[in-house]
């Protein structure tokens, strides 16, 4: 600590070790916010000097400048699912009020008196 070190100097030719190469890069990447796919320990290893390792930093700040982010495909059309298929299937017949969902037969006598027609359709709301 207080002491001078060339900006050539080797990591290793001054007292590193690989258990502190690994806690450095682990800060590189805290500091500088890149993914070790970009920028491996590896590469670090090769390149041992504070120079070389200053290089590559600004290097990567450049590739993720450079970096292509993600962008949709524009499909707006495709193939549904037996489950997509139900949900629409099950949305049309609830919603709609043209479709009977459940048609059940009822025949019913009138065995005494008699019964408006109009009444009864307005009762069970056909028309």
């Amino acid at each position: 600590i207080g002491q001078q070190i060339s900006i050539t100097a080797n990591f290793f030719s001054i007292g590193g070790h690989s258990l502190l190469f690994i806690e450095l890069y682990h800060r590189y990447q805290q500091l500088y916010d890149f993914d070790n796919r970009v920028l491996s320990i590896a590469f670090f290893f090769q390149q041992p000097t504070v120079l070389q390792h200053s290089q590559s930093l600004q290097s990567i700040t450049i590739i993720q400048m450079k970096s292509v982010h993600w962008h949709t495909l524009h499909i707006n059309q495709g193939i549904a699912s037996f489950a997509q298929e139900r949900i629409f299937l099950d949305e049309q017949m609830r919603f709609s009020n043209k479709i009977a969902v459940y048609n059940e037969f009822i025949a019913l006598k009138i065995i005494q008196g008699s019964v408006s027609i109009d009444r009864l359709l307005d009762a069970i709301n056909i028309f």
